[in-house]
């Protein structure tokens, strides 16, 4: 066997499926004045100008990976035969990037294809920030040279995540950020710590995810049940951000990268009635309806809210100088806080959107209860959970508000009253896909 020298300058790194194809494709959201969320495609590591993009695999995955590199300084000249290639990985005890028989040109560009990890990677979702390979050649018997180190971002998840929705780099994020799980359980109560507190979420490159931002008058959401994150996602850096159904949509995104599912799910009030979310101060009233022409029924809403337009809208307040009282009522700012606001600007809703998850076993696919404590209702708004309708009224309800009763000598105004024990059987849960029916559907736990 000739002895033979020769360079090799790694060009490029395009990462693959185990066994072939492309990686799994990962969207990264972007904002700005130009907000996107393009698709990451190989080659997800090059040498100039530099790139490293991260790559999502599955737990006991190979990894692949096609090399490019440049072949220069043959001596002597001629084709190169029967050169290993290893790519030890310094952070993955015992594995490493492996392939023999590689035949190389005399010089010039080529791509050594389908270079495979010896080994699965470990039985457990996890996230490799810079993950170091050093890439070293050898032919015969001569020593392994290194020939080039490269590092990359590698996220593993539990499962294959959920078919036919785009795979987000900041809800990859939220669901593997801190994970080293084997199983649904850990998986699913990693990504809802992400969520849980609130923990006031970011995006992949740290831009805080608002619900309903202090200042502003409107937010962000998504339109239906088939909307995902995205564009929550890529207005993270806008004034408003999200509201309940888009941060419903993202910690739905971040479940289905560990193969979870989930569902919207709305709560409402079963009739013409808003809702006062933690926490208000309910001062003197000033209605007295006793024996007036309003119904019986309507006599206990004596406290008169004011707004400074004729809906019902906290932003802007209706008197300026004095932010939190509108009307009868003041804004206790030491409520339920929101995810990156202290609390949200507004507190009065029509309905409520959260997610009811659906656990399989890893195995067998059979439905498996979601694990206590908290749920089965996960609401990443607030960053709580729910046991049913009378749990999520104690936990998250201060007071109604009725639309019923008007008052034309006083615009801009409603009636409410503080919450009470009966108040829980005048909400229904929904189905997202049912909301717009009178008699929705009820969600199944």
């Amino acid at each position: 066997m000739r002895f033979v020298k020769f360079d090799l300058t790694i060009k490029s790194v395009s990462f693959k499926r185990a066994g072939g194809g492309p990686a799994l494709t990962i969207y990264k959201d972007l904002r700005g004045s130009t907000p996107s969320a393009d698709p990451i495609t190989a080659p997800q590591w090059v040498l100039d100008p530099p790139q490293s993009d991260p790559v999502l695999y599955v737990r006991n995955q190979k990894m692949r990976v096609d090399l490019q590199v440049d072949v220069e300084n043959v001596q002597p000249p001629g084709e190169i035969k029967n050169v290993l290639i290893d790519g030890e990985i310094i952070d993955i005890s015992g594995v490493k990037f492996h392939k023999t028989s590689v035949t190389l040109p005399a010089s010039g560009p080529y791509t050594i294809a389908d270079i495979d990890l010896d080994q699965p990677l470990p039985d457990n979702t996890h996230y490799y920030p810079d993950l170091f390979v050093a890439w070293k050649y050898k032919v015969g018997s001569n020593l392994a040279i290194n020939f080039g180190n490269t590092t990359h971002d590698i996220w593993v998840s539990l499962e294959q995540p959920v078919a036919n929705r785009k795979l987000y780099l900041s809800s990859i994020k939220l669901a593997l950020k801190n994970t080293n799980e084997n199983n649904v359980f850990g998986a699913f109560q990693q990504t809802w710590a992400a969520f849980d507190g609130p923990a006031h979420i970011k995006t992949w490159d740290n831009s805080p995810i608002h619900y309903y931002q202090n200042g502003f008058g409107a937010s962000a959401f998504c339109n239906s049940a088939t909307d995902d994150e995205g564009g929550i996602l890529e207005s993270a850096d806008s004034g408003g951000s999200s509201q309940c159904t888009g941060l419903a949509a993202i910690l739905q995104g971040a479940l289905a990268v560990n193969g979870i599912n989930s569902e919207l799910v709305q709560i409402r009030r079963t009739d013409p009635a808003d809702f006062m979310v933690h926490k208000w101060i309910f001062g003197s009233p000033s209605l007295n309806l006793v024996g007036s022409n309003v119904p019986q029924s309507l006599w206990q809403y004596r406290w008169l809210l004011n707004f400074s337009g004729p809906t019902i809208e906290m932003v802007p307040p209706p008197i300026p100088s004095d932010p939190t009282k509108f009307g009868d009522a003041r804004n206790d700012l030491t409520g339920l806080n929101g995810q990156n606001t202290f609390p949200p600007a507004e507190k009065i809703f029509g309905n409520h959107v959260f997610i009811l998850p659906h656990l399989t076993d890893n195995s067998s696919g059979t439905p498996i209860p979601v694990p206590t404590p908290g749920g089965p209702y996960y609401d990443p708004s607030y960053g709580v959970t729910y046991s049913g309708i009378p749990d999520f009224v104690t936990k998250a309800v201060a007071g109604i508000v009725t639309l019923q009763l008007n008052f034309k000598s006083i615009p801009n105004s409603k009636a409410a009253r503080p919450v009470n024990s009966g108040d829980a059987a005048q909400f229904q849960l929904c189905t997202f896909a049912t909301i717009g029916v009178p008699n929705c559907t009820a969600p199944t736990p």
